[in-house]
């Protein structure tokens, strides 16, 4: 077989990154058909490294961490996003070793509180979007860091009682259109970074408990579109459905608020399943009503039985051995996390709550 150049080197190499680009699931296929090309389009198979200890990211990121000492520099940077977890393969110092080297990094992703040791790392990159507790991270600077000067969307996933403060750092941030918040925060904190952040085009506040999102309603609903409500979910998962071309919260919540800028919509937002459809209404006072309706026990069994399979308590997950259950909270059902909300495809429930998504506007 003939593998000499037929094109210039140039333009045969934009060729082959494209067809990568275009269609992964080329890309062992297109690794073989000559040194050169091998060269040029390895690295496009790690544009997402995600340190994990499940099966299906382990293999990928164990061949990408034997290649970090026999690479040149270049092969680091086609990595764009990355997920960091707690991993006894590889100790934490390993993970900030390797993120060092990605310095066009787009994306970061962590479920570990990471250390100050790591700002100076975040600052040498151009990051754009960032989830991740930030209350070991921070230093004098806070969010004026310019490590996060760049950055555009960013989930705060410090509990609430760790991080008003934090919360109040944010209109510090020049590049800052999409915040999302872990747990609730009360209304004046609300209103203040709507008002404050000069460039914010979404706000969403994750809740995880149906009592607290009762209490913080009863306060009065924000009166500002681009404000939304979703339930809690594991940050990676986040992650993983953007990987796989699926829609991320952060385009959930921008379909939502684009909606209610056109009037399409009666200012509740219903999902109990991300992975499905919105549906969509408004109205500032019967979207209160309808929210704390909702939030009523006789409610949520019927839309949980209906809508969502319920797995047996105590079931084991056939996929990861550990256990997955529903438990009730007085007012709402939850499923417990599922091995750390990696998934469980026996029961299918991801670890998500089964409760709505909502808006208050």
């Amino acid at each position: 077989m003939n593998t000499d150049p037929m094109f210039p080197p140039e333009l045969e190499r934009r060729i082959f990154e494209t067809a990568a680009s275009s269609y992964p699931g080329a890309l062992p296929i297109l690794l073989r058909v000559a040194r050169r090309v091998l060269i040029w389009i390895e690295p496009l198979l790690y544009r997402v490294v995600i340190f994990s200890r499940d099966n299906g990211h382990f293999e990928r990121v164990s061949a990408f961490m034997s290649k970090r000492n026999s690479r040149p520099p270049e092969f680091f940077h086609a990595v764009r996003e990355m997920i960091l977890h707690r991993s006894g393969h590889w100790p934490l110092e390993v993970q900030r070793d390797v993120l060092a080297r990605c310095t066009q990094l787009v994306g970061l992703c962590s479920t570990i509180s990471l250390g100050p040791t790591f700002l100076p790392v975040l600052g040498t990159m151009h990051l754009r979007q960032l989830s991740i507790p930030l209350g070991n991270l921070l230093d004098d600077q806070g969010l004026a860091h310019p490590a996060f000067a760049s950055i555009t969307h960013i989930y705060i996933r410090d509990h609430p009682y760790e991080t008003d403060d934090i919360c109040t750092q944010t209109p510090s941030m020049p590049a800052l259109t999409h915040l999302s918040l872990n747990h609730a925060r009360s209304a004046d904190v609300i209103r203040m970074l709507l008002a404050e952040c000069a460039k914010l085009e979404v706000l969403i506040v994750h809740f995880v408990f149906a009592a607290a999102f009762a209490e913080w309603a009863q306060a009065g609903p924000i009166d500002d579109e681009r404000f939304v409500c979703m339930p809690h979910t594991h940050c990676s998962m986040d992650w993983h459905t953007a990987v796989v071309g699926l829609p991320h919260p952060w385009s959930r919540a921008e379909d939502f608020v684009a909606a209610k800028r056109r009037k399409d919509v009666d200012g509740r937002l219903r999902d109990v399943d991300l992975r499905e459809p919105m549906h969509l209404l408004r109205a500032p006072l019967i979207a209160s009503a309808l929210v704390l309706a909702s939030l009523m026990p006789a409610a949520l069994a019927s839309v949980s039985s209906s809508s969502v399979p319920l797995p047996a308590r105590s079931q084991e997950c056939a996929d990861h051995g550990e256990y997955c259950g529903v438990t009730h909270d007085g007012e709402l059902f939850t499923y417990r996390e599922c091995c750390s909300g990696r998934g469980c495809k026996a029961h299918d429930h991801f670890g998500r709550y089964a409760t709505d998504v909502v808006s208050v506007v």
